[in-house]
Formats: C-alpha cells, structure tokens, sequence
C-alpha cells in the first residue's frame, strides 16, 4: 500500500507543479494573448482534467503492476549462537520500479525544461524559482536512485 500512496502523492503533486509551470509558460510566450480574438483560455477545470488523466495513467500502472507482480518466500537464517534461527521472508519482485521511474521521468523532465525557461520570469510569479529548486533536486534524487539500484 505504501507504493500505491507514494506513486498517487507523487503524481499529484508533481503534475500539479507541471500543470502549474505549463500554464504560465503559455502566458508569458504566447505572442496572441494581447490579441482578444486569438487568446487561449486555460481554465483551472481544463487543468484539472490533464491532473485527473495523468493520475488515472499512474493508478492503471499500478494496478497492472499489483496483479502482475509475484510474491515469494525465501528462507534465511540467522546467526546467532549457539542455536541458529531460521524463518522466511516474504519476497516481492520489484521489475516495475523501471515503469515507474520512466513515469517519473516522464513528468520531471518537462517540469525541468519549463523550470529552466521561466527562471527569469517577473516577481508575481517568483514561486517558480522555488518549484525549480524542488524540480532539480528531485531529478538529481532519481538519478541517484536510478544508479544505486543498478549497483
């Protein structure tokens, strides 16, 4: 259950900063949005929608990996004296933390362009250099993550 709430909380919250990140880089590099004719409209319903999507992506994920995965029992022993105590463990095989990780990747790398185009954005919208920080920080733990699980 604690990998169903990470991937539910990650997807939410991260998507929200991409979500968020997307709409004002619409703002500031559209050329039409003076023009009232032309002017994109970015409703919060419509965002909401891209959440909800991306969130139903992580959950059917998660779901297929739920009933796909196999869970084992592996027998191990202690070593303590003078009797040694054996007891199983139960065993999960993780082959999905690479579809997870392309589905992190998937919303941290857009984040992470968009981070970086709007770092000179004016001071109404200066908690983007703060979702930048969080962004970066992020990606660099994956990375780590990434290359600690192949070791």
């Amino acid at each position: 259950i604690s990998v169903w709430l990470f991937e539910i909380g990650f997807s939410l919250s991260y998507g929200s900063i991409l979500l968020k990140s997307w709409r004002i880089e619409q703002i500031f590099s559209n050329k039409t949005m003076s023009k009232p004719r032309k002017r994109k409209r970015l409703k919060n319903q419509d965002l909401a929608i891209y959440l909800i999507i991306l969130v139903a992506l992580f959950v059917l994920f998660l779901i297929f990996a739920t009933v796909s995965s196999s869970i084992g029992e592996r027998d191990g022993e202690t070593n303590a004296k003078p009797k040694a105590l054996v007891y199983s463990v139960c065993v999960r095989e993780n082959v999905f933390a690479s579809v997870f990780l392309a589905l992190h990747l998937f919303i941290l790398l857009p984040s992470t362009y968009l981070c970086f185009k709007l770092r000179r954005v004016l001071t109404d919208y200066a908690e983007s250099r703060e979702i930048s920080v969080i962004v970066y920080f992020t990606v660099l733990i994956e990375v780590i993550a990434f290359v600690a699980g192949l070791i």
